[in-house]
This record gives C-alpha cells, sequence and structure tokens, in this order.
C-alpha cells in the first residue's frame, strides 16, 4: 500500500468519523426533532451506498475510473464545504497474478441448459422464423442466448435473499443516529474524565474489523468443502447479533427513561454498539460472498456495490418506518413514539419493533436459504461438461446443434 493510499484511507476515516456526530448537530445547533434528524442522516447514508452501483456502471461504461474518481473527489471536496457553511475516494489498484492455465481462457456460455424455474422466460431464446438468426442476434430486445434467460432466473430467484439484505438496514441505520442520542442523554463522565461520544465509532468499527478478521481466518482454517457453508451461516449469526442488539437497547433504554436526570453511565451502550459492529461485519461480508457465488458471472464486478446498495434502500426506508410506527402509535390519541426530545419519546417501543422485524427476518432468511440457486460451477468442471454434452435436439440461438 503506497503512501497515497494510507493518507486517503485516513482521510476517508476522518470523515466518517466527522459524519457519525451529525445527529448531534442537528439536534443541538438546528434543534431538530429525533426523528427527523435521524431521516435525514439516514437519508444520506442510503444515499452513500447506494449511488455507487449507478456510477460505478457509467465509470465502466462511459468514463473510466480516472474521471469517474476525479469527479467524485470534486464532488466530496464541495460538499464538505456547504457542510463547513452551514457551521472521498481513492483509486486501488491491485496487480493480480497472471494465470497460465489455458483453461482459465475459455468460457462456455453458449452451453447453458434450460431449468424449469420461471418458464415465461424461456421464449426469449426462441429464434422466430420469420426473421434470420444474424438480425435477431443483434437485436437483443427479441432474442437472447439461453444464457441471459437462465441469468435473468437466477437474479428473481436471489429477490428474497436481498430482501433480508434490505431489511437489515433498518437495524444499521440506528448505530450513528438513535443510539447516538441515547449516549448525549448520558453521563459522559469516566472519573474526572469526560469521554466524548464519538467514542462508540471505534467501538463499532473495532468490532466490525475483529470479526470480519476472525471470520476469514477461520474460514481458511477449514477443509475446503466445507468453506462453502460459512457465508450462510455467517448470515444466521448475523441476524440473531441483530436480533440481540435490539432487545439490548431496548432494556437499555427503558432504564434510562426511568432514570432521566442522566444517572446512568454511557457505557451501558456498549455491547449494544458492539453487537452491531459484529452484526454490520459478518453480515456485509457473508452477503458479498454468497452473492458472488449465486449471482451470473457476469455481475461479479459488482457484487460489492450491489450490497452496499441493498444496505443503503434499508437505511434509507428506516425513516419511512419511524414515520408508519408513529402514526400508528399515535391512534386513540396517544402520544407519538418520537416527540420533540429523547426524554418525551418512547425509543424503547421502536427498538422492541425492529427486534420483531429482525426476528422475522432471521426466520424468512431460514425459508429463503433453501431455496437460492446452486453455487456457479468452476470453469473447468464447466468446460468438462461441454465436451461431454451431447447435441440438443431443439434448436435455438443458445444451442450448439
Amino acid at each position: 500500500m503506497t503512501f497515497f493510499e494510507r493518507l486517503a484511507g485516513w482521510v476517508n476515516l476522518l470523515e466518517a468519523s466527522i459524519m457519525w456526530v451529525m445527529q448531534t448537530y442537528l439536534t443541538t445547533v438546528w434543534g431538530l426533532s429525533v426523528s427527523h434528524a435521524a431521516g435525514i442522516i439516514n437519508v444520506w447514508n442510503g444515499l452513500t451506498f447506494f449511488l455507487p452501483i449507478p456510477f460505478a456502471f457509467f465509470a465502466d461504461s462511459f468514463f473510466g475510473n480516472f474521471y469517474m474518481l476525479m469527479f467524485s473527489c470534486f464532488v466530496d471536496a464541495i460538499g464538505l464545504g456547504f457542510l463547513t457553511l452551514s457551521t472521498r475516494q481513492s483509486l486501488e489498484s491491485e496487480k493480480l497474478p497472471e494465470d497460465h492455465n489455458t483453461e482459465s481462457f475459455y468460457q462456455s456460455d453458449d452451453h447453458v441448459e434450460l431449468t424449469h424455474w420461471f418458464r415465461f422466460l424461456n421464449k426469449a431464446a426462441r429464434i422466430l422464423p420469420t426473421a434470420s438468426i444474424e438480425e435477431q442476434k443483434k437485436n437483443k430486445w427479441h432474442l437472447c442466448s439461453v444464457k441471459e434467460v437462465e441469468d435473468t432466473k437466477v437474479c428473481l430467484r436471489m429477490t428474497p435473499l436481498c430482501i433480508t439484505l434490505v431489511l437489515c438496514g433498518l437495524v444499521f441505520s440506528l448505530g450513528n443516529t438513535y443510539f447516538l442520542e441515547q449516549a448525549n442523554h448520558l453521563n459522559q463522565t469516566l472519573g474526572r474524565l469526560k469521554v466524548n461520544s464519538l467514542i462508540f465509532f471505534f467501538f463499532s468499527f473495532g468490532a466490525d474489523i475483529i470479526t470480519s478478521n476472525i471470520y476469514r481466518i477461520a474460514k481458511t482454517c477449514t477443509l475446503e468443502r466445507y468453506r462453502k457453508y460459512f457465508p450462510i451461516f455467517g448470515i444466521a449469526y448475523a441476524l440473531i447479533n441483530s436480533v440481540l442488539c435490539c432487545i439490548i437497547a431496548a432494556k437499555v433504554e427503558s432504564r434510562r427513561l426511568v432514570n432521566k436526570e442522566k444517572s446512568m453511565s454511557m457505557f451501558w451502550l456498549v455491547p449494544q454498539y458492539i453487537l452491531l459492529g459484529v452484526f454490520t461485519g459478518i453480515s456485509s461480508i457473508c452477503y458479498e460472498e454468497l452473492f458472488k457465488t449465486r449471482y451470473p458471472s457476469s455481475m461479479s464486478k459488482y457484487v460489492q456495490y450491489f450490497t452496499l446498495g441493498l444496505t443503503g434502500i434499508g437505511t434509507a426506508a428506516s425513516y419511512l418506518l419511524v414515520y408508519i410506527v408513529g402514526k400508528v402509535s399515535e391512534r386513540g390519541k396517544n402520544p407519538s413514539w418520537f416527540m420533540q426530545s429523547l426524554n418525551e419519546s418512547h425509543l424503547d417501543k421502536y427498538y422492541w419493533t425492529l427486534a420483531v422485524i429482525s426476528s422475522l427476518n432471521l426466520f424468512l432468511y431460514i425459508i429463503v436459504v433453501r431455496i437460492l440457486p446452486h453455487p456457479k460451477p468452476k470453469r473447468a468442471n464447466t468446460i468438462k461438461k461441454v465436451k461431454n454434452m451431447v447435441q440438443c435436439k431443439c434448436r435455438c440461438c443458445g444451442c450448439c446443434c
């Protein structure tokens, strides 16, 4: 890693720590309500996670990495400038080892068998007798190869798993919003030393890094035939941590509401921040690995952005969830769970709601993981299968007749 890459990493960490305390700035300086400030932060987080998907496409298709990097740095500087008035990105390059195996230079996209899933899509691979094959191949909107049809089926079958990742974003949105607001209403002293609430950023970030490294080491030390199960069980473990995180947060908030005079120490929040960091670290790496083994090879380059994008959708959707929960809680002329100040609100009930949603998400994942498409076979095995494949009797553009 070069000096400039290290410098960019530290700059990004500094910028993340600044945005981490933005919730406090919006509620104290601007006087916004807790839910309003949290909504602004969560929408910003959601856009931050989602926008890399279209911009990665623009970089590959139109502008290139250099101009997209220059544009993003320029926009980032402008954004921080506007933020300053109201009071990123490093180009990483890796030299990958050269593969001298000749089999890796051949692909067998044309030798794909049709499956029984979503059979209504199979008509896209039919050749029409009214035009020549060459003309139909040029028009991708009317004629697709069998591989393109099967790739579309795989994406549709992965939709339920994507929903579970979106629901994970609801829990992820708590870290620098409502959890931080709790810390600001607790005793922030350690003996005679006053501790800034920014310390929880390092608790969560440290738990994220440590858990991710432990996962990678454990997977490396395991036999290769068992490694394919690591992402599946890792996601289940992460979802269990999300449920425990919401339950502990609800318990701590209920205790805080009884002692509103800041008699409780802010370090009561350490367990929920550690659980949040474990949940974030394990879920992000496991979802990414699971997507890489299930999604078509043509999408492998965008899996990382796709994972962040789905998390961003859930993070931004938390604002809608808060609005719905607030309206439902007002029924029967009852006070809303989200008031102007934290002491007037009932965040403990909102945390219990998220605990129920996280439990349902875990149950949904257990069902979804049983219907996931099989992992992509290795290229060498695919070539061997192609060599032993018999000729297809039906004539379509994806077959070799």
